[in-house]
């Protein structure tokens, strides 16, 4: 018995000593740490359920969603090991095998292929079809974990917390801001690439965004090892460091988009609520050609980012809800395909990115019908 807790402590102090290592070197993700620590217990919030569809709305663009399915897919036929893990994570096959995902997504993808090419109605716009062809497993709230991060949910709901049988449901978007090949006082900030593999390895988890911001990587010894791809304002950068990716009008009227690369390893805060104080930065990269790219740029309406490490990327999600704007009730379509600092171990919310603005006024106008907590479903072929 003496034998057995020696080598119980022993493998005890192995691991930790392990996790404090990789912690020390911020090569450890959070997600991969929470997962350890604080995985929600899945089978818990998700359960199929009969669905009775009467006269809603399906709202979406059936190409769109077409196109965001086909870019799931390549992850699932990807010999990637980190994207066989975002496809198939281990906790989640249980509920739902990886393959039925698979299978639903070369369903939805070949469905509408068929209806364009035969210039009919996109039966995918049906509810009646959906409801006949597919099986809809019901998202139930995580509300106890809610209530630990503190999630507060609008006062014109009247609700203290999210209602019984729904989620909460926030919105993301790209935005059009100015920009400039140099710094200038209101473009002050830089949008970095990295350019050597030492630095990448090594180097980018030294800095917080602080240290970026004052400077550090201007500095001669970093000059062949990162280069600014662009500078925007403070509040840009925020901004493109929390959506993923950022559109940059530059002086002489051309229109940049730079999506997120790599991290600097610190772990996002969610006790932090001013987003200036957090220590992530993001290094970026510049996409040319949007169109070919697969950039979720391209999926605006019908993409979501969730927690990706627990429930698995490319699930078909359904919200359904009563718009705000017209009174009417509307099915949303869309594919898990983005995640989130703040979405990691969070059962109890999605993402939907609604699109490229030039303000945030446009973006306001799109989301007013869009309440803040729905019905969620993921959606399996039959």
């Amino acid at each position: 018995m003496n034998k057995i807790f020696v080598i119980f402590i022993w493998v005890n102090f192995i691991f930790n000593a392990l996790v404090s290592y990789h912690l020390e070197k911020k090569e450890i993700s959070s997600h991969l740490l929470n997962g350890f620590y604080n995985r929600p217990d899945i089978v818990n919030f998700f359960n199929e359920q009969k669905t009775h569809l009467h006269k809603e709305i399906v709202v979406i663009d059936p190409l769109v969603l077409q196109a965001a399915a086909k870019t799931a897919l390549g992850y699932f036929k990807s010999k990637n090991k980190n994207n066989i893990k975002l496809v198939k994570p281990r906790f989640f096959e249980q509920k739902l095998n990886s393959n039925d995902v698979r299978k639903t997504l070369e369903y939805i993808v070949t469905l509408i292929e068929q209806d364009k090419k035969r210039g009919t109605n996109f039966r995918i716009l049906n509810p009646k079809f959906l409801e006949k062809n597919f099986k809809f497993i019901k998202w139930s709230e995580d509300n106890l974990s809610a209530y630990k991060n503190k999630v507060k949910i609008p006062e014109d709901l009247n609700y203290g917390k999210i209602p019984k049988g729904q989620i909460r449901l926030t919105n993301y978007a790209v935005f059009v801001v100015e920009g400039s090949n140099c710094k200038t006082s209101k473009c002050n900030c830089p949008i970095y690439s990295i350019i050597n593999k030492d630095f990448e390895n090594k180097d980018r988890f030294k800095f917080t965004k602080q240290n970026i911001l004052a400077g550090v990587l201007e500095k001669p010894e970093y000059c062949n090892k990162v280069k600014p791809l662009v500078w925007i304002s403070r509040n840009d950068l925020e901004s493109a460091l929390m959506q993923g990716g950022i559109y940059v009008k530059m002086p002489n009227g051309k229109k940049r988009y730079f999506n997120v690369y790599m991290n600097n390893g610190f772990v996002y805060d969610k006790k932090i609520k001013d987003i200036k104080k957090q220590k992530r930065y993001w290094y970026f990269k510049e996409i040319k050609n949007l169109k070919d790219s697969g950039s979720y740029l391209n999926f605006g309406g019908v993409l979501f980012a969730g927690d990706i490490f627990n429930l698995g990327l490319g699930k078909i999600i359904a919200i359904k809800y009563k718009n705000r704007k017209n009174q009417k009730d509307e099915i949303r379509l869309g594919v898990l395909l983005d995640s989130g600092s703040a979405l990691t171990n969070n059962l109890y919310q999605l993402d939907l990115f609604a699109g490229v603005f030039d303000n945030k006024k446009k973006f306001k106008d799109w989301l007013w019908g869009i309440p803040n907590t729905v019905e969620a479903y993921i959606l399996v072929k039959k």
